[in-house]
């Protein structure tokens, strides 16, 4: 059987509430989590708030070290809990990018739309010198609907459609593969959700994207998802195909 471009299997992400030993108590934000997504994909992962949503997301991104469970990435296991196995993240930071929930908190107040695009490109080297750094982050800004003048703005002088569209600059300048996106539209007004749900789906037909689109909306996620996993008190209910 050909295998998922990502697979998840019983994902568990437990934090530790307090006491000792065998008397320790823990919070199962995750529990038995499974689902994969196909190349060029949209699963939507929808759920109240607190169910385990952005917990799991930030689980396959390890920036909370998984409980228990298996991660696979395009053929290659990033972790495996029970066989001791986990992948240096380092490569997998280009091709697995998060898109964030508040435009706002997740970017730097005190760098222009410019710089947040051209940290990654920094970060990984993607910029032969000053000038090519320059015209890849205007080619990014572009490709988000943004005129290369919004380089030089600051986050405070820009709309939270606008921030948003700079965050989703910062995670396509790096070409990505895979787009977490946690809760990308939640702090916009309709008609601006409206318009970042249509950009998503224009830059997944361009760059032949994937997505995990995480949402407490469904009838946000419907517009975009080819399935929807239903998710309730850290488990999958139901997955709508």
């Amino acid at each position: 059987m050909d295998s998922h471009f990502v697979e998840v299997e019983h994902l568990r992400q437990y934090f530790p509430m307090g006491g000792f030993g065998s008397g320790r108590t823990y919070s199962r934000a995750v529990e038995d989590v499974s689902f994969y997504i196909d190349r060029g994909e949209t699963l939507g992962l929808v759920g109240e708030s607190g169910c385990g949503k952005t917990t799991t997301a930030r689980t396959l991104l390890r920036l909370y070290e998984p409980t228990g469970g298996r991660f696979a990435f395009d053929g290659n296991v990033i972790f495996d809990v029970e066989k001791k196995q986990y992948e240096n993240m380092l490569p997998y930071r280009k091709r697995i990018q998060l898109v964030f929930q508040d435009p706002y908190a997740s970017l730097n107040p005190r760098m222009t739309a410019g710089d947040i695009v051209g940290e990654a490109i920094d970060v990984h080297k993607l910029a032969a010198n000053k000038q090519d750094r320059r015209e890849q982050i205007i080619h990014m800004l572009e490709m988000v609907r943004l005129d290369g003048s919004y380089a030089d703005r600051y986050p405070h002088e820009l709309s939270g459609g606008q921030r948003q569209r700079v965050g989703i600059a910062r995670s396509l300048s790096v070409h990505p593969d895979f787009l977490i996106c946690d809760e990308p539209v939640s702090a916009l007004d309709m008609s601006v959700q409206a318009q970042i749900l249509e950009l998503f789906q224009e830059l997944q037909e361009k760059f032949g994207l994937t997505y995990l689109f995480i949402s407490h909306d469904l009838s946000a996620v419907r517009q975009i998802a080819g399935r929807i996993a239903v998710m309730r008190e850290g488990r999958i209910v139901d997955i709508q195909e």
